[in-house]
């Protein structure tokens, strides 16, 4: 019988793309706490220098805007030794069917499914070396949806099937492995909802009648990155 792999070696060298985000940044501290060295990446100088600050010596900014051309080959350059990959970044516009034009649904695939499809790209060789793992977060909407985000949806479905198509591309050498999965989630607590009436609404579309929290999410997460026999899955939080 094969022997089942050796235990990851720590720390890992992860990089967090949409660092400075609520579900970004909730990984990103738990990854610092338990000792790995988080590579942050957002747009915005200010806010990676002062979340690094906050995560200390474990973490380094890189300032990137993963929308331009360039971005793929200068985030293989900037991480050779990238070991993780955890893609947080993405909006949630507000596009009601009847004002969806070419343009918001091309943004939306864009942002929420292409790039990370190019960041996985870039990452992978410096992954397959280190056994390591892919995580993104696509939303519990695809399957159970909502109204009024119909480009949101439509581009997190399409990232959906991205990762497990990428989970087979690289399954195995000479490409692999590299795991990749995504946490589909659920309500999570927005501190810009405050209508009571309207809170209490989605809390109602989970199970256990409450929104999630970014911690939570980022648990998960990080239980998705660091299980070595994994890859393809769809884990569902807060349904």
């Amino acid at each position: 019988m094969e022997a089942p792999p050796a235990a990851r070696a720590r720390p890992r060298n992860v990089v967090v793309i949409g660092a400075t985000g609520t579900i970004g940044s909730a990984v990103a501290v738990r990854l610092a706490a338990r000792g790995d060295r988080v590579v942050l990446v957002a747009r915005s100088n200010a806010r990676l220098a002062a979340r690094a600050h906050l995560l200390g010596s474990g973490a380094r900014p890189l300032a990137l805007d993963v929308a331009s051309e360039t971005a793929p080959a200068r985030l293989a350059a900037a991480v050779p030794d990238a070991t993780d990959l955890v893609f947080a970044l993405g909006s949630f516009p507000r596009t009601p069917l009847a004002e969806v034009g070419r343009a918001d649904l091309a943004a939306a695939v864009l942002e929420h499914c292409a790039l990370f499809l190019e960041a996985t790209r870039a990452l992978a060789p410096a992954i397959a070396r280190a056994g390591g793992g892919v995580v993104c977060f696509g939303d519990d909407g695809v399957e159970r949806p909502f109204p009024n985000h119909v480009a949101y949806l439509a581009a997190k479905g399409a990232l959906t099937a991205t990762v497990r198509a990428l989970s087979l591309e690289l399954a195995q050498p000479p490409k692999g492995p590299v795991r990749v999965g995504i946490v589909a989630i659920g309500v999570v607590t927005d501190p810009e909802i405050e209508d009571p009436d309207r809170a209490a609404l989605l809390a109602n579309r989970s199970r256990l009648g409450r929104t999630g929290t970014p911690q939570e999410v980022a648990q998960v997460a990080l239980a998705m990155l660091d299980a070595t026999w994994v890859t393809g899955e769809v884990w569902h939080v807060g349904r």
